[in-house]
C-alpha cells in the first residue's frame, strides 16, 4: 500500500501513514504486506479506500465505497471518508440513499443516465414530491 504514497515519502512516515489508515478502516496494520489475493472482498475494498486517502487528494471520487461491507465496516469507512474529506471535494456514487444523505450536502439523482434532481441532501419528502419525483420515490422506498 505504501506504493500509493507520493514519491520521496520517508519509509517510516509511509509505514506510519499506512498503519494509521488501515486501522481507521478496521484492518490490522500487519495486513499491509499481504497480496490482494490473500484478502477478502471487503478487506480489498477497505484497502482501496485507505490507498485513495493515502495521497491526501484534493478531490476524492468514491464509487460505492461501502457496498458489500458489513454494517460496522460501513460505519468505519464512512467516518473515515467524512473526516478525511474536510477541506477536500468528495464525490460519492452510491445507490444507498441513507449513505448519500449522511455524507453529502447536495444530491444529484440520475435516472437512465440523466440528471433528474439536484437538491440539498436534507430535502424533505414533501418538497421532493414537488420538485424531484424520482427522489421522492427513493425517499419513500428507504427504510
Amino acid at each position: 500500500m505504501a506504493d500509493a504514497l507520493p514519491a520521496g515519502t520517508r519509509r517510516r512516515e509511509a509505514a506510519d501513514r499506512v498503519a494509521g489508515l488501515l486501522e481507521r478502516v478496521g484492518l490490522d496494520p500487519a495486513m499491509a504486506g499481504r497480496r490482494p489475493t490473500e484478502l477478502s472482498g471487503g478487506e480489498r475494498q477497505r484497502v482501496a479506500v485507505a490507498r485513495a486517502l493515502a495521497v491526501r487528494p484534493s478531490v476524492l471520487l468514491a464509487d460505492e465505497p461501502t457496498s458489500g461491507l458489513d454494517v460496522l465496516a460501513q460505519e468505519r469507512v464512512l467516518d473515515l471518508l467524512a473526516a478525511e474529506s474536510r477541506g477536500r471535494t468528495l464525490v460519492m456514487v452510491t445507490h444507498d440513499l441513507r449513505v448519500a444523505r449522511r455524507m453529502a450536502g447536495r444530491l444529484l439523482v440520475l435516472d437512465g443516465g440523466r440528471s433528474v434532481a439536484d437538491v440539498p441532501a436534507a430535502t424533505a419528502p414533501a418538497e421532493a414530491e414537488r420538485t424531484a419525483p424520482v427522489l421522492a420515490r427513493m425517499i419513500e422506498a428507504t427504510p
